[in-house]
């Protein structure tokens, strides 16, 4: 049954099982300033405002945030800012998106590719010992990984900090809201550039809000790649909204921590392998990837075929709960012994 604070859309994505996507759901409070809205008026404050907002929230100064159309453009515009010709790192796998990025910007990719044996988790010290050796100008590093759903502690992100004092890393957090215990923003290192979004979180997905935290410096030249008043009024009134409703979002990510241990231990009961997670998905390891999702399609039920986000034997599904979750389980215990069978 729907409850007074979900919003109408969040069944209509149920009844499609749709599970390519988390279900993420905005604060009432976020959808009344949207309701609120005078289009034809900017913000008071503008994006001034908003940036101080983070900034307070992270104990940082103003210089240290930018504000992006989505997570995405910021790490667009950051491998911008580091010109032509220069060099980035990813540790793989990793989004098509940042190498896509990388080759609008001009900047030359090496992936280190983690493997499934080691459950898509890098051995660090010989990940620090290349990077030594390339010196690149950043490193791209998804952190919890929206792919694999790994999570690499302190003293890794320390090393791999460690490893390039003239470059930047550049840590994708966009889902570390979802970690059994998320750490606090780094501010300990002058080189780490934190990537944090609107969309999962706070569930602005649609608005397209990201914001960056880190040195001065590396903000400033992001900044020089971005047009005036990037970011539209929906997006500032909805994020300073939701920034003032913080026990919806602290609610809203418990949930669905929740619902990613009762999925995954749910899996592993009818005979999956189910990597660890700490972001809003869950790797499962099949070596019938592609007949499986398409078995599942032809239910209703969307997952992702691990084979096309360069986790090939996989597929990858979105966290969800409640009867949408059920049913994923039950389809997929009846398509498990009726391929046993055969």
């Amino acid at each position: 049954m729907q409850t007074r604070d979900e919003p109408l859309t969040q069944i209509a994505i149920d009844n499609v099982h749709d599970f390519t996507l988390p279900a993420t759901q905005s604060s009432p409070a976020a959808r009344r300033a949207l309701r609120a809205l005078e289009p034809g008026c900017l913000p008071r404050g503008g994006e001034l405002a908003l940036r101080g907002r983070f900034a307070e929230l992270h104990g940082v100064e103003l210089d240290g945030v930018a504000l992006g159309n989505g997570s995405t453009e910021l790490l667009h515009l950051l491998l911008r800012s580091l010109g032509a010709g220069n060099m980035v790192v990813v540790l793989a796998p990793a989004l098509a998106e940042y190498e896509r990025a990388a080759k609008l910007a001009g900047v030359l990719t090496v992936s280190l590719l983690a493997s499934a044996e080691t459950d898509f988790v890098w051995d660090i010290s010989l990940v620090c010992q290349r990077l030594a050796q390339l010196r690149p100008a950043a490193v791209l590093l998804a952190n919890p990984s929206g792919l694999t759903g790994s999570l690499l502690d302190e003293q890794s992100i320390e090393a791999l900090a460690g490893a390039i004092p003239a470059g930047v890393l550049v840590l994708d957090e966009t889902q570390m809201c979802f970690a059994d215990r998320p750490p606090a923003l780094r501010r300990a290192r002058g080189n780490l550039l934190s990537i944090r979004s609107m969309s999962f979180e706070h569930g602005l997905a649609g608005l397209r809000l990201g914001y960056a935290i880190g040195p001065a410096h590396v903000v400033a030249a992001m900044q020089t790649q971005q047009p005036a008043r990037a970011i539209n009024a929906a997006a500032q009134v909805a994020a300073i909204a939701s920034l003032d409703d913080p026990g919806w979002t602290d609610r809203s990510s418990a949930r669905l921590r929740r619902h990613r241990s009762a999925l995954a231990r749910a899996l592993a009961r009818i005979g999956f392998c189910v990597l660890p997670s700490q972001a809003a998905y869950l790797l499962v390891e099949t070596q019938e990837a592609a007949w499986l999702c398409a078995a599942l399609a032809a239910l209703g039920i969307k997952v992702t075929d691990g084979a096309r986000l360069g986790v090939p034997g996989h597929i990858q599904i979105a966290v969800r709960g409640g009867e949408a979750a059920r049913r994923l389980v039950d389809e997929m215990k009846r398509l498990l012994g009726g391929r046993t069978e055969r």
